[in-house]
């Protein structure tokens, strides 16, 4: 009925995706310690825990249509459901991990002169993620991955690792068995995090359904290496290109559009320069309606973000390619956004970035920030996730709710799916899927938005079933989880 209650006040839509997303997972894992490890299962604590966020789905909370103090309130319910999930969480994973034998990984070493017991206290869980404390000294060092999801993945995962004392260029990464297993520093250099050091790697690994495996990070010995004598100098040109075994994303160095999406299996592209993917709109609402908490307004003007695009990074590794731009907006605003593909997906992952200074008006409207994809020959119709099951729909003119995802079938090839770890209205028009990201809503709460978001978004090319959009989107909101031993 209220199409505007799937976006606004999207602080409280994460709060609340992020804590049933931890939840499951917390008590999966719990019910598996308890069942494999005798670990005692915390009833008591999720139970708890879930009295705070369905609280907050009651009438006016969720659905973003309360005052400011509703939403503090709200936040603060959130904080303490993370804060008991991830701790009942965490003591699972170690319940679990304290029963693994790794006699035969261990290595002595001395670690009198080396730190890292201890780093990371509260990294990063400020924003309800799982803690990545360090629990270790010296080079050779042992890490549980976990699936909390209940089918075999291979994927990456990142690993945090604290206060490493060896050579970067040298450090490997190895499975149980001694398999060396591919890796990719996240970004160049060695980050400061109250008095310790830490670098983030990506590894590349399988994982059992509801399982674990275990990775050892050491140092490799040195090895001898060839040098070439003649000069190997050249120009190498910035190739906006993205692309692995299934997809090749050619992305424009002018305002960073996606100009290409191609299906390298099928040769079927997405996009192209007529009518590039992937953009950024700057969308003013009508809101001489009212109740613009409850109703998006008509579009009165819709303004591309890709007028005036900085280009700020851009990465060619193993596992992860990607590469960032930034756009400032509106009254001081600014988009910063970064396209990554990794090894073996079909799936673009973007990463938002977005510090939001736009506020609505009743004459002047409300600025909504929106992502828009085109579907190549129109969308005929569109699928939705929606709680136990899927939905399909007719394209329409306005949002739509959806649990995590929007699918739009193309004739003779796969399907395009839109997800995202945080939104819940969705737009499936003759033209194409689009995502409601922000708008600043002027009733109840005249100014909800201002402030820093952080948004991920998915855009897969998926078979067009009844279970690969789903294992899609689930895959990509239920991320590996990386502990240390």
């Amino acid at each position: 009925i209220f199409d505007g209650c799937y976006t606004t006040q999207t602080r409280i839509k994460r709060g609340n995706r992020q804590a049933e997303k931890i939840l499951l997972e917390s008590e999966l894992t719990g019910a598996l310690a308890a069942a494999a490890a005798g670990h005692s299962y915390a009833a008591k604590d999720y139970s708890q825990a879930w009295k705070k966020v369905l609280f907050n789905q009651f009438h006016d909370i969720l659905p973003g249509s309360g005052t400011a103090d509703t939403r503090e309130y709200a936040m603060a319910s959130y904080q303490e459901a993370f804060a008991l999930a991830n701790t009942q969480l965490m003591k699972a994973h170690r319940a679990i991990a304290a029963r693994i034998d790794t006699t035969g990984l261990t290595a002595a070493e001395d670690i009198r002169f080396t730190r890292a017991e201890g780093a990371g206290a509260g990294f990063p869980t400020g924003s309800g993620n799982l803690s990545r404390t360090g629990r270790y000294s010296g080079l050779h060092r042992l890490y549980t991955v976990f699936n909390p999801l209940p089918y075999e993945r291979e994927e990456l995962c990142e690993l945090t690792i604290w206060d490493w004392p060896g050579d970067i260029s040298r450090l490997q990464v190895s499975d149980g068995s001694g398999g060396i297993l591919r890796h990719q520093a996240v970004d160049s250099g060695i980050h400061q995090y109250w008095g310790h050091r830490y670098q983030t790697i990506l590894v590349q690994v399988r994982v059992p359904a509801a399982g674990y495996c275990v990775l050892v990070v050491d140092e490799k010995p040195l090895q001898t290496i060839a040098v070439n004598v003649h000069d190997v100098r050249k120009i190498k040109p910035d190739d906006l290109v993205l692309e692995n075994d299934c997809l090749r994303v050619v992305v424009s160095g002018q305002d960073g559009t996606i100009q290409s999406l191609l299906d390298k299996e099928t040769g079927r592209d997405y996009a192209d320069s007529c009518e590039p993917s992937g953009l950024f709109r700057l969308i003013n609402e009508d809101a001489s309606r009212g109740m613009t908490a409850w109703v998006v307004g008509p579009y009165r003007q819709i303004s591309s973000l890709h007028q005036q695009v900085t280009l700020t990074g851009i990465s060619h590794g193993d596992l992860r390619q990607s590469i960032a731009w930034t756009a400032d907006f509106g009254n001081g605003s600014n988009l910063a956004v970064t396209l990554s593909l990794d090894q073996g997906e079909r799936l673009v992952r973007i990463d938002v970035q977005v510090r939001w200074q736009e506020i609505g008006g009743k004459k002047t409207g409300l600025p909504q920030l929106n992502l828009f994809l085109p579907v190549p020959g129109g969308c005929r119709t569109c699928r939705y996730d929606i709680p136990m099951g899927e939905i399909e729909r007719p394209p329409l003119p306005h949002d739509v709710p959806a649990s995590s995802f929007a699918l739009a079938p193309v004739a003779g090839a796969r399907a395009l799916l839109l997800t995202s770890d945080s939104k819940y209205g969705f737009r499936g028009t003759p033209e194409g899927l689009a995502l409601t990201l922000i708008r600043s809503s002027i009733d109840p709460d005249p100014w909800p938005e201002v402030g820093e978001h952080r948004i991920r978004i998915g855009i897969a090319l998926t078979d067009d079933d009844r279970s690969a959009p789903g294992l899609t989107a689930r895959a990509f909101n239920h991320p590996l989880h990386a502990l240390p031993l």
